[in-house]
């Protein structure tokens, strides 16, 4: 859910140059709540151009079902554990 998180402010930081943008609480909670192939929809988003836009986030899961997160460094490979959010 933190990438998510990110993702939205990384959208909402874009935006801001042009004017301040805040999420409301809901709209934070509805963005930790989706789950994988869940969507929401935030309204009158500023584009950065003066303009205003709607956006559809959806949730997508970021790993292949085999998917393994390695760390190689001089002392091998080693398998991390994948992010939970």
């Amino acid at each position: 859910m933190r990438r998510l998180a990110v993702l939205a402010g990384l959208l909402f930081a874009a935006a801001a140059a042009a004017e301040d943008v805040a999420l409301a609480p809901a709209q934070l909670d509805a963005l930790r709540a989706l789950a994988v192939g869940d969507h929401v929809a935030l309204a009158e988003v500023p584009d950065g151009s003066g303009g205003r836009v709607a956006l559809e986030l959806r949730r997508i899961d970021v790993y292949a079902a085999d998917a393994r997160v390695l760390a190689v460094d001089a002392g091998g490979e080693r398998t991390l554990a994948r992010s939970a959010s």
